[in-house]
């Protein structure tokens, strides 16, 4: 039975410390410490105080039973507002928690449909320009198809211009090493320019009214008129392209997906936008 008022149990080190069999000292020293530690948490475990023990202890001290009922009451109520604190803490804590988990459900289900509306976008104008730039190629291929009859009928015709004829090779040459991108067009522009310069030698000749020259000249026509369309469709294709990639949500979705962040357009001069014209 515990007593009337409050008296602290000795702690280890104040008790005698008896050797220990079996230890060293260090290691007796340690186990000494730790039961020291263990016993200053657990000392007041059986010293508490019932109200009967608090009264009789508040009278041999003067104080009269209503102070003490009266400090006892603001105690308690302490003692649950700090519980109220902490339950309200705790409140808080789950609804914020629970608010960052929704939002980054929300941000996970927006992100997702961003990313797959951006990848339906930017992959199917992606594709487009591709598919346009494939064209341009096409046509280009068949303008240098003509090459070699060009080259035929000059040597045949204009046995003096043997440098337009080097001039055709070299720029043929270049754009089969050129580079894709801003060098192959520009050997691409040498190699229409030389080819103009030959043709409209071969018209100005005697022969210029024969057949062979005058079919030269509707293919090369042809093939420039086709040339020009199909620059123009892959220019559309590229600006359709950058507005898409350009717009927000879709230009941050494009940078996760990999996707370019723009297209070049093909750029020439007023002159090279025209329809070279034999005569």
């Amino acid at each position: 039975m515990a007593s009337s008022e409050y008296t602290p149990r000795p702690s280890s080190q104040q008790s005698e410390s008896k050797p220990l069999q079996g230890y060293s000292d260090d290691e007796a020293r340690d186990i000494y410490a730790r039961a020291a530690e263990i016993q200053s948490q657990t000392a007041f475990e059986d010293d508490k105080l019932t109200p009967e023990m608090l009264s009789r202890s508040a009278n041999r001290a003067g104080i009269s039973d209503a102070a003490l009922q009266q400090a006892i009451k603001e105690r308690d109520r302490d003692r649950q507002l700090a519980i109220q604190h902490e339950r309200g803490r705790a409140a808080q804590k789950a609804t914020l928690t629970k608010r960052l988990l929704i939002g980054s459900a929300v941000f996970a289900a927006l992100s997702g449909v961003t990313l797959f509306g951006a990848q339906s976008t930017l992959g199917a104008h992606a594709a487009k320009v591709e598919s346009t730039q494939a064209q341009v190629q096409n046509v280009l291929e068949r303008r240098h198809n003509l090459i070699p009859s060009i080259i035929n009928v000059t040597k045949r015709t204009l046995e003096n211009q043997q440098a337009l004829i080097e001039s055709l090779n070299a720029a043929n040459t270049a754009v089969q090493n050129a580079p894709r991108g801003d060098a192959k067009l520009q050997a691409e522009k040498q190699l229409s320019e030389a080819m103009s310069q030959t043709l409209t030698a071969l018209q100005s000749s005697e022969a210029g009214s024969s057949k062979a020259v005058q079919d030269l000249v509707t293919a090369m026509e042809g093939s420039e008129n086709r040339i020009a369309g199909e620059r123009r469709r892959y220019n559309q294709a590229v600006a359709e392209y950058n507005r898409a990639a350009a717009k927000f949500p879709t230009s941050w979705a494009r940078a996760m997906l990999g996707y370019r962040a723009r297209y070049d357009t093909f750029q020439a001069s007023p002159a090279a936008l025209q329809t070279p014209q034999f005569k």
